[in-house]
């Protein structure tokens, strides 16, 4: 897979602690936005990185604008997502489920 296709495209997932995210890719930014759990209701506009690192396996990440990164595995064979989350010095590491990953017809 290459960057291009993610583009118009959005993918919906869920940590096993019950939040959940959409991401839309676009070109060069992915709005991200919190679905369920502590964050509900927040999203932003972020730069991201993405390379493939297997077949159908993509790693995704980014700096928010405050300064939090996120780095995520998704296994689109599996479904599985991880993700690495760190904040100041605090670092988090989560696991879960992609609950759908659907293209944009443009």
């Amino acid at each position: 897979m290459e960057k291009s296709e993610l583009i118009g495209q959005t993918l919906i997932y869920e940590y096993d602690n019950g939040e959940s995210y959409k991401l839309e890719f676009e070109e060069s930014t992915l709005v991200w936005t919190c679905l369920a759990g502590v964050a509900k209701g927040h999203s932003g506009i972020e730069k991201y990185d993405f390379v493939e690192v297997a077949s159908e396996i993509i790693f995704i990440s980014w700096l928010e604008q405050s300064r939090e990164v996120v780095s995520i595995v998704f296994n689109l064979n599996t479904m599985k997502v991880f993700c690495s989350y760190v904040y100041e010095i605090n670092k988090h590491q989560w696991k879960g489920k992609i609950i759908s990953f659907k293209r944009s017809k443009g």
